[in-house]
């Protein structure tokens, strides 16, 4: 994913009034949605030899866009 594409989306959606919820972009198809539960990422969790990680994967074309690991509180 081109960071610069992302932050240059990001400021066009700000200047124009849209909130300023973060906004994925697939790139691969280039399917957009906002983050978390707000848009239709298919998110799942998943625990590998104590390491948890939360993916976000298109609901288009099912490319993971995003594997971030979770850290306990």
């Amino acid at each position: 994913m081109n960071l610069m594409s992302v932050r240059q989306r990001s400021s066009d959606r700000t200047q124009r009034g849209i909130g300023r919820k973060a906004t994925l972009v697939c790139p691969t198809c280039g399917h957009e949605s906002p983050s978390g539960t707000d848009g239709d990422w298919v998110i799942t969790e998943e625990t590998n030899d104590d390491i948890r990680r939360v993916t976000y994967d298109c609901p288009v074309c099912w490319t993971s866009v995003v594997v971030q690991p979770r850290f306990e509180r």
